[in-house]
């Protein structure tokens, strides 16, 4: 009884053709942190193709080494996040407007 992580995504003929080989890199990050969050091994990325009315399924196994090349990149994101914020509260701290907000 092996738990698994299941993404289901639905394709235009255009992505579906983009895609034969398997999810695009964004989705592959996202099951990839899926797995390692619910600790399970494995993931079925299931695409329904409208055009064909068709379902594929791709198996996707847990990468050793994903959270190890994620995190680094994940972190530097989130410093850009957190230091944005602050120079837009620095920013409309020194607005006329809030000044006068708050005489």
């Amino acid at each position: 009884n092996e738990q698994v992580l299941v993404e289901a995504k639905t394709l235009t003929k255009a992505d579906a053709k983009a895609h034969e080989d398997g999810p695009p890199q964004p989705h592959r990050d996202q099951l990839q942190l899926g797995m390692h969050v619910l600790g399970v091994r494995k993931a079925l990325y299931v695409q329904y193709l409208r055009h064909e009315d068709r379902i594929v399924v791709h198996v996707v196994t847990r990468g050793a080494g994903w959270l190890a090349f994620a995190q680094p990149r994940v972190q530097a994101f989130w410093a850009r996040v957190v230091e944005r914020r602050a120079r837009l509260e620095r920013a409309r701290a020194d607005h006329p407007a809030a000044s006068r907000r708050h005489r």
